[in-house]
């Protein structure tokens, strides 16, 4: 009986003392270096100076088919980064929450539209659809 005391008090130190050490080490690497949002301002370069006009230019260039765009809103940009499928490093830049609607050639609704862009360097890089 008294062994098998002794032997679950050593299991016990053990297991605190791994517990304690994965916690350190946790600790040490969450701290060490700026965090992703620090980063992601710091390599985003500068701020948009026109990021209103911009969304407008993306616009114009990528969808061909619209007549006219109503309703537009462009949310102020927040630092950010993309990554593709492909990609090995992020793109960072600045993001911004676009929805618009628009009618086509022949004057058909689209509804609203809602999309995330990636602004670096006054010119939209990636952008990404959303539903709502």
């Amino acid at each position: 009986m008294r062994g098998s005391l002794r032997q679950g008090r050593r299991t016990q130190r053990g297991a605190a003392f791994f517990a304690a050490l994965g916690l350190i080490g946790t600790l040490a690497c969450t701290t060490i270096g700026p965090s992703l949002s620090q980063r992601s301002a710091k390599a985003a370069g500068p701020y948009p100076t026109d990021f209103r006009e911009t969304v407008n230019e993306w616009i114009e260039r990528d969808f061909f088919d619209l007549a006219h765009v109503r309703s537009l809103e462009v949310s102020t940009p927040i630092p950010g980064m993309a990554k593709g499928l492909f990609d090995t490093e992020p793109t960072f830049g600045w993001f911004s929450r676009v929805v618009f609607r628009g009618t086509d050639g022949i004057g058909t609704s689209t509804g609203k539209l809602y999309y995330s862009v990636l602004i670096r360097d006054d010119q939209v890089v990636a952008s990404r659809k959303h539903s709502s």
